[in-house]
């Protein structure tokens, strides 16, 4: 009687280890796939970075594709339409403010609005007024609202 009990479950449990193990070698091999998939498309889009994703771990149950993983990460909307102004960007570089940093985040976080404080746009205003206009003007035309406080 014993003998039947334990070939009885000898199958089962040997099929569900095999299925288990078969699971856990594609998750590796998923995250390695996926991993050197995000680090290409993260350096892809990023310009004058390199990054290094340390870990990415996939879960089998819950996979998701790795583009949108990456999109996600890199805060890219496929309904975007802002453009690179590279122009504006490189006048601005040349001045003392820090306005390209707010260029530069608008275009790199698809932001609907830019909260600045008031002494900041007093003192762009004062320092640099062409630059602050400019960058202001921009602003308007991609519809993106300057919050002062």
């Amino acid at each position: 009687m014993r003998l039947l009990l334990r070939s009885r479950w000898v199958w089962p449990t040997t099929i569900f280890l095999g299925l288990l193990g078969v699971t856990v070698l594609a998750a590796l091999a998923l995250d390695a796939l996926a991993h050197r998939y995000m680090e290409r498309e993260i350096n892809r889009r990023l310009t004058g970075y390199t990054v290094s994703v340390g870990a990415l771990h996939i879960h089998p149950w819950t996979l998701q594709d790795a583009a949108s993983a990456s999109d996600l990460l890199l805060g890219v909307r496929k309904e975007d339409s802002m453009t690179i102004p590279h122009d504006l960007l490189n006048d601005l570089r040349s001045s003392p403010t820090d306005l390209a940093r707010i260029v530069e985040a608008v275009v790199r976080d698809g932001l609907p609005y830019v909260v600045i404080p008031d002494q900041a746009v007093r003192s762009w205003e004062c320092r640099a007024p062409d630059h602050w206009a400019k960058v202001a003007g921009w602003l308007a035309a991609q519809n993106v609202a300057v919050v002062q406080i």
